[in-house]
């Protein structure tokens, strides 16, 4: 099934394996994204990093690699470690997730109410500034703090 048709025939189903698998989803026009207007460039990259499925996530370094869906972990939580993994629920960041969390709560209409999957692709559409300022820093300090894990 198409993602737009999960999108639009009832929850959610990602296909992992497939690149942009999650734009359909919250890109759906052309316009001027307000993530461009993030003043901090790691954080503006950062968010098109993610947006665009060029990151250094297992799912996408496995794909690089030819691993099986299996094989590509989170190494902190021992579960694929797909975008929504790291944004919504990698152990590692709960603390940096909580600010995230706050800003949504502040910027997503009835946020506390929506299923999990709908909250990854409204924080994933990045509609307002303040959102993707909080989005970026969130997305900036996990990396850093990711590498950091790397180095040691």
């Amino acid at each position: 099934m198409d993602i737009s048709q999960a999108r639009l025939k009832g929850p959610l189903r990602f296909e992992p394996s497939v690149i942009f698998r999650y734009s359909k989803v919250y890109k759906r026009a052309i316009y001027f994204e307000p993530y461009l207007k993030v003043q901090c460039p790691r954080s503006r990259i950062a968010l098109s990093k993610m947006r665009m499925s060029a990151h250094n996530l297992a799912i996408e370094t496995g794909r690089h690699r030819s691993q099986s869906l299996d094989d590509r972990l989170c190494k902190y939580c021992n579960i694929p470690e797909t975008e929504m993994h790291h944004i919504m629920s990698c152990t590692k960041f709960d603390t940096l997730r909580n600010q995230l969390l706050a800003v949504c709560r502040k910027e997503i209409d009835k946020f506390d109410t929506l299923r999990e999957e709908r909250k990854f692709v409204k924080i994933m559409e990045v509609k307002t500034v303040a959102l993707a300022n909080a989005l970026g820093q969130y997305l900036v300090q996990a990396n850093d703090a990711m590498l950091k894990d790397a180095m040691s």
